[in-house]
């Protein structure tokens, strides 16, 4: 029995006629040019508007208005602000400090109250030339008087002398107990001519003269030593009292604007 042989099958051509041929030239022309055409176009539009959002987020923002000045309290020349340009220390600002704290209303109205107490509670057996009536009141009151001007020229002289700077220095903390605190410690430890830390003498010597000039013309019991330090405690006291006031002096400014009170000075 003789195998098959396969047959192989004559491929024809595709029957590309005439008129199909040109239908599909025709079509291809005008695909590409409608093609073109829409090309053309495209690139001859104009931009399309951006979004509003993208419009906000490529628009820059305005500068914040300028933040508004702090307004600044002067102090006076003998308080030192911290971050501040310190002026140089001269014998004028040292005269005008003297001035200041020894001679001016302060100095007038303080006597005046420390009298009106003495009087209102004498010290036991106190003569009654220094208790009773209006020449009471004129001893007393020059008393408190001889202390304080005792104690300001003794304070001027000594700092002048050991050229300690008689101006306070304000506390740069913000804290208040540290404000407290730097305060306290100025009337002991304040600072030289050259801004460095020293010994208060002049302090010392202020509330020694405050102490112990009332030895001259104090009642007899009470013009001893004994009394002499007890008032030269006094006067020390009052030392940090002032360094206290000067230290929150912009805190009682704003407070007497605030309740429309005259601003008071340090």
């Amino acid at each position: 029995m003789s195998a098959i042989q396969p047959q192989s099958i004559p491929s024809k051509p595709f029957p590309w006629s005439a008129p199909m041929f040109k239908a599909s030239s025709f079509w291809l022309a005008t695909t590409l040019i409608l093609a073109a055409c829409s090309l053309t176009a495209a690139a001859e539009l104009p931009d399309a508007p951006q979004p509003a959002t993208l419009q906000a987020a490529t628009t820059p923002a305005p500068a914040p208005p300028p933040a508004a000045a702090t307004a600044t309290i002067d102090a006076g020349p003998c308080i030192v602000e911290p971050n501040q340009p310190t002026v140089p220390l001269t014998f004028h600002i040292r005269t005008v400090c003297l001035v200041h704290r020894t001679f001016t209303i302060g100095a007038i109205v303080s006597p005046a109250i420390g009298a009106a107490v003495e009087m209102a509670r004498p010290p036991d057996h106190y003569p009654r030339e220094w208790k009773d009536g209006a020449e009471a009141f004129g001893r007393n009151y020059g008393d408190r008087a001889a202390r304080h001007a005792a104690s300001g020229l003794a304070n001027f002289t000594i700092a002048a002398i050991d050229r300690e700077d008689p101006r306070y220095h304000a506390s740069a903390n913000p804290e208040f107990a540290h404000r407290v605190f730097h305060a306290l410690i100025f009337s002991v430890v304040d600072q030289s001519q050259s801004g460095h830390r020293t010994l208060a003498l002049s302090n010392f010597a202020g509330a020694s003269a405050a102490g112990f000039v009332g030895i001259a013309y104090l009642p007899h019991g009470y013009n001893d030593v004994t009394h002499g330090y007890q008032h030269s405690a006094t006067e020390f006291v009052s030392f940090a009292g002032q360094n206290l006031i000067s230290e929150f002096y912009p805190e009682f400014v704003r407070l007497a604007h605030k309740l429309h009170l005259p601003t008071p000075k340090p």
